[in-house]
């Protein structure tokens, strides 16, 4: 799904905010990333974002800049370096060797399903040195979050990634005999995952990632935290994994998670 249509005003003023916003905090580039230049998360303390590419945006983004400049949610998570990587690896501590990735994603979101490609690529093969945490970050309307809590839900079976294969794969807009259809047709209960939708730690889970997002003001999908560098939109392979190669060799993200100390 592509941008939403608003004024030419709108946008002009949303870009310079933006623009405002990466020139107070000042880009660092690195000598060995090339492309790749960070700059410093206020919000989000100890971590630092590089610019990405496309992303998919509700409606009216304008909404999530709004939103986020209250911190409306983000107390859920706290803000401390160790609440945010608890959340972000949710609950889980990666082995030192491995890079951690978390990764918003829409169903409804194009980039999304090329960046999904990628990362699975990555999850399945063990030289890649990382750890990968799926994040449903359902905001372009009904049916992405209708796809969302399926996806959960067949977590709760041992087939999230088997489910948002199929969902990432889809031309339809998923309904909820849809979503019953794929869970038999891959022999899963499909009355359970039906019922498990609404269960409320799916709305636990949704919440937490809500939280995550208004945390690193994301303006929509995909987004990854790599270690403790944001990108947001999308990003290629290769660029994904110079990325990857420079988080690990700087061990930043270890001594952020682990003692709450930021790297400058």
């Amino acid at each position: 799904m592509a941008v939403g249509k608003i004024s030419r005003r709108r946008m002009l003023l949303a870009g310079g905010a933006l623009l405002a916003l990466g020139a107070a905090a000042g880009f660092r580039s690195i000598s060995n990333g090339g492309d790749l230049a960070f700059e410093d998360l206020p919000r989000a303390r100890g971590f630092r974002r590089i610019r990405g590419g496309a992303v998919s945006a509700p409606r009216d983004f304008m909404i999530g800049i709004e939103e986020t400049a209250g911190g409306a949610e983000t107390t859920a998570i706290g803000n401390s370096p160790e609440a945010i990587c608890a959340a972000l690896h949710k609950g889980d501590s990666p082995p030192a060797d491995l890079v951690p990735i978390a990764y918003f994603t829409d169903y409804n979101c194009p980039y999304c399903r090329v960046l999904s490609g990628i990362l699975e690529t990555l999850s399945e093969d063990p030289q890649a040195g990382v750890r990968i945490y799926w994040h449903e970050y359902p905001v372009l309307g009904e049916a992405s979050l209708m796809a969302a809590r399926g996806a959960l839900a067949a977590r709760r079976q041992g087939a999230y990634k088997a489910f948002h294969r199929r969902l990432m794969r889809s031309r339809f807009l998923p309904d909820e005999n849809y979503l019953r259809a794929l869970a038999g047709g891959m022999g899963l209960d499909a009355s359970r995952l039906l019922r498990d939708m609404g269960a409320s730690r799916i709305d636990d889970d949704l919440a937490r990632t809500r939280a995550l997002a208004r945390r690193f003001a994301l303006r929509g999908t995909p987004a990854l935290v790599v270690g403790r560098t944001l990108v947001e939109g999308d990003i290629s392979a290769d660029r994904l994994g110079r990325l990857v190669a420079l988080e690990r060799e700087d061990g930043g993200w270890r001594r952020l998670c682990n003692a709450g100390a930021p790297e400058g």
